[in-house]
């Protein structure tokens, strides 16, 4: 009998499920307990909107800040409110070796007020940038009752200290604001551009360096839509046809990649972050980019994060109030 397309389709999920539960066997070399390190114990627990019809602006991040050291970013302070009511934040940024151990640890706080809106920033809002030094995106709360409160980028060292305090605000004119960007691929420069959706106004692109972080030129427009190298990786042969798919980092090599996806669905199509229509996991594929082979493929919560370090050789999972580190073969 010749297959039409439905019985390719169904064969091509049939091996890649075959696939998946292979890869699955693997096991992580380092697992961490968070919740001792001032993790919310509901950090990971999922609300639907009657429980929590405000939320707090809030972290949750893992970046290698070398192939040797790991990087976890999490607000230790409350994430949802009946209310609207002001709060006083807290990011607590852990640096592990490979052995578990906690090296530094600081606490950066914020003000946040209990909105009905999801806040959400670019890449969880902290990024490892040049000189090993972490970068982390602190919106201000824009309320009269914080006049002090500021939009602002702040530069901390390998020691988690703070070097430099960036003024990202608008203050009283929108167009006097510098929008942060991220950080390019290498790892070497910091991308700001000018306010943007402004009739007659262009956007540009502003390259930082140095150390303090300083304006040093110019950029090309298009570098800002290329930090994370996403639109490449819109549809990919290691995910079934009914997966969106979103890039979740590269070795610095790019020899490795790696890539997540969520089966396509929900209410009418939609996808609520917040409701229960929301698919609760996707899969976390590790792949070698030339010959598209994956290395290592495992569910993960959509409120997981993950990286593979810049030498592809570990992966750093967030999830379920632990951190895991996969090495890679």
């Amino acid at each position: 009998m010749a297959f039409n397309s439905f019985h390719k389709r169904v064969l091509a999920s049939v091996l890649w499920m075959a696939s998946l539960n292979a890869c699955l066997e693997t096991k992580p070399t380092l697992t961490v307990d968070l919740i001792g390190k001032g993790l919310p114990s509901y950090a990971f627990a999922r609300t639907n909107y009657t429980e929590c019809p405000y939320q707090y602006l809030s972290y949750r991040s893992v970046e290698w800040l070398d192939p040797q050291f790991v990087i976890v970013a999490f607000s230790t302070s409350p994430s949802c409110s009946k209310g609207p009511e002001i709060l006083r934040g807290n990011l607590r940024l852990i640096t592990f070796d490979l052995n578990g151990s906690v090296v530094r640890s600081t606490d950066v706080p914020y003000d946040t007020v209990g909105s009905n809106v999801v806040s959400l920033l670019v890449h969880d809002g902290v990024w490892i940038g040049p000189d090993r030094r972490v970068i982390v995106e602190v919106p201000g709360s824009h309320l009269k009752a914080q006049p002090s409160s500021r939009d602002k980028v702040l530069v901390l060292s390998t020691e988690l200290s703070l070097e430099q305090e960036i003024d990202t605000d608008y203050h009283q004119t929108y167009y006097d604001a510098i929008r942060f960007e991220g950080v390019t691929a290498d790892r070497q420069s910091v991308l700001f551009s000018t306010s943007e959706s402004a009739v007659g106004r262009q956007r540009k692109c502003l390259l930082f360096r140095g150390k303090p972080l300083k304006q040093i030129g110019s950029c090309q427009p298009q570098d800002l839509d290329d930090l994370d190298l996403s639109a490449q990786y819109h549809r990919s042969d290691l995910f079934p046809k009914d997966y969106s798919v979103v890039f979740a980092g590269m070795s610095t090599d790019g020899r490795r990649a790696s890539l997540f996806g969520v089966k396509k669905g929900g209410f009418f199509g939609l996808c609520d972050l917040i409701s229960t229509f929301c698919p609760s996991s996707g899969i976390l594929v590790v792949f070698e980019t030339a010959a598209n082979h994956p290395l290592l493929v495992r569910t993960l919560p959509v409120d997981g994060r993950a990286a593979l370090s810049p030498s592809g050789a570990h992966l750093a999972v967030l999830e379920n109030d632990r951190l895991e580190v996969f090495s890679l073969p």
